[in-house]
């Protein structure tokens, strides 16, 4: 089977310097000789001083947790003598995790050997399971340097390209409410950190009478609210501030907004915003909302996850620049891998992993995170309405390029045979781009899109009209339309959208 490659040489700052390091690094290991070694295994479960635990390993969990825990004294991490990635058996995880709650396994080296992390990029685990296991559930994983101290926690899944549902995003089909709420993700954590009520849908309900008191907040005192703010899947009640314009105590006059506040990790005390919901219409008559109005936040993203495959074990690349990188513990002097609970989940959950490894010059994460960053360019850096795509995206005024659409246009079908999008949101975004080149403007006028079938090579992000006095460009046409020609040829499905 042919799979489907994209590598682009894109300008942005992230790509340039992951090719100018990658670059360095080869160079300077020419240099050395290779005088290090280019993998330290530190877990390849053949401890069989236990049959069916592994000694050399302690486990623990308090305040509501399930770990299976093996060995006279209860504390041993039970081993799945017929499931292995290398060898005959692998490590066992079989837990229950709570809000509050806490769990961890130590995996100790047989030897006591210590690890100098130095120069290594990337942790290598293998994982497989019985059954499938969300990205939100899954454990994390720590390094624990000689001291004890561990590193920044590595997550075996982390959320990628949350965004917005748009269609399915508003008040519920019962509401009455005439206003207009706009949900706006406000930066103060990177999108794919997980953290409580987060990636998850918010649900806002109305009331006539107070259900919960905003927190202060600079121009944003505390006030009664006749709204509650919850996390829709985990149930959770979150804090909010609230800038109440009219002293209504709800949502009812434009630039009125809350500000979601959620822990920055479990367990956290302090809080940051996460999203503001502002009202940006509130035509007349208005009818504010109240007893029976519900507003919903839904939210689309992506995530890896243990299948549920028993017989194939999946390879998990963490890269480790900023935990390598965080002072707080000893990279030189690494002692184990320890796993810690994910989000929680219902009931009992079961994963293998074997052959703990770090390596150096990841060739397989390399090209991986690569492609994947070319592709997100196209697919983040454009106005989904339309489909144009920023010729650049360091400025923020950026115009598009036609080029640049074009190049969108098959990097679309790239991400949906990779996974990195599914199928569907191609098919969306290519329509939308296609409809707004077959509905533009072709004239002699000096803001039409195109003039005879041919289109100016920079356009205006939002009207698609022609940007400033540049040129109707031969090449760039060309290119959008072989876009166009490889969109028309890979959806081939008999369905009305393809």
């Amino acid at each position: 089977m042919i799979r489907n490659y994209l590598i682009v040489a894109l300008g942005t700052s992230r790509l340039r310097k992951l090719v100018g390091l990658s670059a360095l690094l080869s160079l300077a290991l020419a240099i050395t000789g290779l005088a290090q070694p280019a993998e330290i295994v530190m877990f390849d479960e053949d401890d069989l001083v236990g049959a069916d635990y592994r000694e050399a390993s302690y486990g623990f969990a308090r305040d509501g947790d399930l770990l299976m825990l093996l060995g006279p004294s209860q504390d041993k991490m039970p081993v799945e003598l017929n499931r292995a990635y290398s060898g005959a058996s692998s490590g066992l995880l079989n837990w229950q995790h709570v809000r509050g709650g806490y769990w961890e396994m130590n995996v100790e080296p047989e030897d006591n050997e210590r690890y100098d992390l130095t120069g290594f990029d990337t942790l290598i685990v293998f994982i497989n399971g019985p059954d499938s296991i969300s990205g939100t559930e899954l454990p994390r994983v720590a390094l624990r340097d000689i001291g004890g101290t561990p590193s920044p926690l590595l997550t075996l899944s982390k959320p990628e390209n949350v965004r917005v549902n748009f269609r399915d995003t508003g008040f519920s089909d019962t509401s009455s409410t005439t206003i207009v709420l706009t949900p706006i993700y406000r930066d103060a954590l990177p999108t794919d950190q997980r953290r409580p009520g987060y990636p998850d849908d918010l649900r806002i309900t109305f009331s006539d009478v107070p259900l919960d008191t905003s927190i202060a907040a600079i121009g944003a005192p505390s006030t009664p609210a006749h709204f509650k703010v919850e996390a829709t899947a985990s149930q959770l009640q979150l804090e909010f501030s609230f800038r109440d314009l009219d002293r209504d105590r709800t949502l009812s006059s434009v630039g009125e907004f809350i500000d979601v506040r959620m822990a920055e990790t479990e367990g956290a005390a302090r809080t940051v915003t996460t999203w503001r919901i502002e009202v940006t219409s509130a035509p007349e008559p208005l009818s504010p909302p109240g007893n029976g109005d519900v507003y919903h936040l839904v939210l689309l993203w992506d995530e890896f996850a243990l299948d549920s495959d028993p017989e194939t074990w999946q390879r998990v690349a963490l890269p480790l620049r900023d935990a390598l990188s965080d002072p707080t513990w000893n990279a030189t002097q690494v002692w184990l891998p320890v796993f810690i609970h994910g989000g929680p989940n219902d009931i009992p959950k079961t994963m293998w992993f074997d052959r703990i490894s770090v390596i150096r010059n990841d060739d397989i994460a390399f090209i991986d995170e690569y492609q994947r960053l070319a592709f997100d360019y196209f697919w983040i850096e454009a106005n989904p309405q339309n489909g144009l795509v920023k010729d650049r995206s360091r400025a923020t005024s950026s115009v598009s390029s036609i080029a640049a659409v074009g190049f969108g246009l098959s990097a679309y079908t790239v991400g949906a045979d990779r996974g990195w999008i599914t199928r569907e949101q191609a098919v969306e975004r290519t329509l939308n781009t296609l409809r707004f080149f077959w509905n533009a403007p072709q004239s002699t006028a000096a803001d039409a899109t195109g003039y005879k079938g041919f289109f100016y090579h920079f356009l205006n992000m939002s009207t698609g009209r022609r940007a400033g006095t540049n040129e109707l460009s031969t090449i760039d046409t060309a290119l959008l339309l072989a876009g166009i020609l490889h969109s028309r040829e890979y959806y081939d499905r008999p369905d009305a959208s393809e």
